[in-house]
């Protein structure tokens, strides 16, 4: 069995954006997963990258010991721990960082909208967000982290991480390089999405327009970086065994 690169996300309406764009167009298998229940997970070795996306889980409880919540840890650590390529982004570089002993912390920015994150010299030099001074993102308010231990901060400060490697083969990144401005104008859409003195403050249009004057960037940007973690999962190759079914062998 040849693996796949997986895609997965945690809810129907908030999917991969840019990045399927790459996948749907290239040569490389994929199967792009909504995660519901801990048996949604496939057997790590099955997965010739792992990209988790979503909005950032700006309720995530860092005491939460659900079933799930424990699957996806322990699937993302196993994944880590076997070398297959990861991609984090929002509530993928929390997981990311849980699962690897690092914290989810206090609601981090409260800020919304389009920015330029600036990286630092080793996100400049990294193999997946490097090639440019600065990243395209789409903010959004959500938990903030503490950094792994071995972690390399890539974007932010050691206070509050953007971007962050581990072992040369794991990324996250906590604000949002691949949704379109369609996708973050129905998030900021959506009933209770933000607590009363974000609402306030908050130009819907005008952030909504922000996004898609700079989305011919964003997009070039996202599929870049997505291209890059594309190249890391060729490299890792592996295959999976298959199983034997017994009653044909006597």
């Amino acid at each position: 069995m040849t693996p796949e690169l997986h895609i997965f996300k945690h809810r129907d309406d908030v999917g991969p954006g840019w990045l399927l764009d790459v996948v749907r167009d290239g040569p490389d298998p994929f199967r792009l997963c909504t995660i519901r229940s801990p048996d949604d997970f496939p057997v790590a070795l099955a997965c010739s990258g792992i990209v988790i996306v979503g909005r950032s889980l700006a309720g995530m409880d860092p005491a939460d010991r659900s079933p799930l919540l424990r699957a996806e840890l322990a699937f993302v650590r196993t994944a880590v721990g076997l070398g297959i390529p990861y991609l984090g982004i929002g509530d993928g570089a929390l997981l990311l960082a849980r699962a690897m002993l690092g914290r989810v912390t206090q609601p981090g920015t409260t800020a919304i909208g389009f920015r330029e994150l600036p990286l630092n010299a080793a996100g400049r030099g990294d193999p997946v967000l490097g090639g440019r001074e600065s990243l395209p993102v789409a903010l959004w308010p959500g938990r903030s982290l503490a950094l792994p231990p071995r972690a390399v901060l890539l974007a932010g400060t050691e206070e509050e991480p953007a971007a962050f490697r581990l072992v040369d083969t794991a990324w996250g990144i906590l604000p949002h390089p691949e949704v379109t401005p369609a996708a973050f104008g129905d998030w900021l859409a959506e009933p209770g999405a933000f607590d009363d003195s974000i609402v306030g403050r908050l130009d819907r249009p005008a952030v909504v327009a922000e996004l898609e004057r700079q989305s011919d960037a964003q997009r070039e940007a996202t599929c870049a970086l997505m291209r890059r973690f594309l190249a890391r999962t060729r490299k890792f190759c592996h295959f999976v065994t298959p199983e034997i079914d017994p009653s044909h062998h006597g």
